[in-house]
């Protein structure tokens, strides 16, 4: 069985993200870095900081892109600057998913939007408020 980190979107933990568990996507420790901070803070911080693969010892699964695993997970639901405004909803993540390299490299003229409040931006990104739906 694999859990969702409620922090980066991560859909393979081994272990429920709980009692000191550590996600190797984004490195936060459950029931240590979110105890006294909400997992949207944990993920504004992770995405800020460049949204980086956190293990060493676990490499990223092929073809990882964290912008799609964000949005796979519902975190990021509207993203503009990928093709001309395009809208993007949790069902329409592999249409996106092909319009964007494998690697994510962070394009420099783009607005990424959470749905669960403010999301800062991964390098070279700009971030807003989600609109009222």
């Amino acid at each position: 069985m694999s859990y969702l980190c409620p922090v980066c979107g991560y859909d393979q933990l081994s272990r429920p993200p709980r009692d000191y568990s550590i996600c190797p996507c984004c490195g936060t420790e459950f029931g240590y870095d979110d105890y006294a901070t909400i997992h949207e803070q944990l993920r504004q911080r992770w995405m800020a900081s460049g949204a980086h693969w956190f293990s060493h010892a676990r490499p990223a699964p092929n073809g990882w892109n964290p912008l799609i695993q964000l949005m796979a997970s519902g975190f990021v639901t509207r993203t503009v600057g990928l093709d001309a405004g395009l809208t993007v909803a949790r069902k329409d993540v592999k249409a996106v998913a092909s319009k964007v390299e494998p690697k994510f490299k962070g394009p420099s003229t783009s607005q990424v939007t959470s749905a669960r409040g403010p999301a800062p931006a991964l390098p070279g990104w700009t971030a807003s408020t989600a609109e009222a739906a």
